[in-house]
């Protein structure tokens, strides 16, 4: 049986794990009675092109992994597979962020067969134990027999599931970037972030199963590994085990994770430093009242205290902001500027507020008087609150001071002059940026 999995990249070419954690699974578990192999348009890919590309490859069940950068074109190309082969198309499923987020919407897209939110591996195998032993006619008829949407809890063990990189699909593909998971599930609740939602039931890989997926990633040439767990010390004494686990046994990988400066501590500072990888930390906002206002307890006093050893052994840290956040506003957000510059992080990422399906802040949107694209990429495009939020108008000012801090302070590579400027000038921060945004 060929199960063909289809998931669409962002424009690098990073392992698609997702696809590749599906395929090893049903490999492990029906070896040598399934087929596996992995599609992976780029942005922009032609429908028809790709559609009569899967039809030529003949499979008998598709899977999508969609994305809100993908599930547009996803369900176009299912649409284009299904008005293409007549009474002959393949049995189409989809899974991902998306359909975990909103599956009753995706369910009754008219090209969608079933709609499988959560966790994947066992609801595949699931499906494809069913299907297998039928004849292609029958199959339709059992895959309707499923609850729709389908769902099926995830392993507690995380060790129980087969590693990513034995799927077969990923034999002679080399990727530079590579995602990696050795956490599932968030004890957090920010409400614009889709895992409030989701499982809070937090899991580890164990060190040895880590050990052995890290071998893995040295033998496939890969250079950059981004570490996918919400938050990489939210176990703070796990974190210093992996982290001494990568430092011995592949120190010569470039590694990038996520974490939040309550649990950070000198320990973790030099660590990182001797690993010499690349953090990045989620600030959004530098004010207390807007913080609450998305379920992130926040005291600016502490922020600037955790990060203290970071600077004293010289770890490079990235700092989030988000513009358009309910309660705040276009002087806020430069507020926020100020602060996040203050801190002279490497890198600042700045972004507009994203109202997720499936997230606590979609669920209160109108009750905060946002305004949001209702198709993806779903962003903010002004509030009521008032008049004292933000309007259309403001929102395109943040997003050229955004434009203007990555052009000056993040490809500039300010943070070595930057500060020294404010000083010599007596200028804010989001002053210095708002001159050169009149210059350039």
């Amino acid at each position: 049986m060929k199960i063909l999995f289809i998931n669409s990249h962002t424009g690098t070419a990073t392992l698609p794990l997702a696809s590749a954690c599906l395929a090893s699974m049903l490999e492990n578990h029906f070896p040598g009675l399934v087929d596996c192999p992995i599609l992976e348009p780029a942005p922009g890919f032609s429908i028809k092109d790709t559609a009569d590309e899967i039809l030529s490859m003949k499979p008998d069940l598709i899977a999508l992994t969609l994305y809100s950068w993908s599930r547009i074109d996803l369900l176009s190309l299912s649409d284009a597979l299904l008005n293409a082969s007549d009474s002959n198309c393949p049995l189409i499923i989809a899974g991902g962020p998306e359909v975990t987020a909103d599956p009753l919407s995706i369910q009754n897209h008219p090209s969608i067969n079933l709609a499988v939110s959560g966790e994947g591996e066992i609801a595949i195998s699931t499906i494809v134990e069913k299907l297998l032993p039928l004849p292609p006619e029958a199959r339709g008829t059992a895959l309707d027999e499923f609850p729709a949407p389908y769902s099926k809890s995830g392993p507690e063990n995380l060790d129980n599931l087969p590693s990513p990189w034995d799927a077969s699909a990923l034999k002679g593909r080399e990727y530079e970037d590579t995602v990696w998971e050795l956490t599932r599930g968030c004890p957090f609740n920010c409400h614009f972030c889709f895992e409030s939602k989701g499982s809070n039931r937090v899991r580890h890989k164990s060190l040895s199963r880590a050990a052995e997926e890290l071998k893995q990633l040295q033998e496939r040439g890969t250079g950059n590994v981004f570490l996918l767990d919400p938050t990489f010390n939210s176990s703070p004494e796990r974190a210093k085990e992996l982290l001494r686990l990568f430092i011995s046994r592949a120190p010569e990988l470039r590694y990038h994770m996520e974490v939040r400066t309550e649990f950070l501590d000198e320990e973790q500072a030099e660590l990182y430093a001797e690993l010499g990888c690349t953090l990045q930390i989620g600030l959004q906002t530098a004010h207390p009242e807007v913080a609450r206002n998305i379920g992130r307890p926040f005291s600016p006093e502490k922020f600037q205290e955790k990060l203290l050893p970071l600077h004293e052994y010289a770890v490079p840290y990235g700092l989030d902001l988000i513009y358009g956040l309910p309660g705040d506003s276009l002087e806020g957000f430069r507020e926020s500027l100020d602060f996040a510059l203050f801190c002279a992080p490497n890198h600042l990422d700045i972004f507009p507020l994203s109202v997720l399906p499936g997230t606590r802040l979609r669920e209160t949107a109108g009750g905060l008087g946002l305004h949001y694209l209702k198709r993806a990429p779903y962003t903010v495009t002004g509030d009521n609150n008032g008049g004292k939020g933000f309007t259309a108008g403001d929102l395109s000012e943040a997003q050229d001071l955004a434009s203007a801090i990555n052009s000056l302070y993040n490809k500039g590579r300010a943070v070595p002059w930057f500060l020294l400027c404010t000083e010599a000038l007596n200028l804010r921060p989001v002053e210095i940026i708002q001159a050169y945004q009149a210059y350039r």
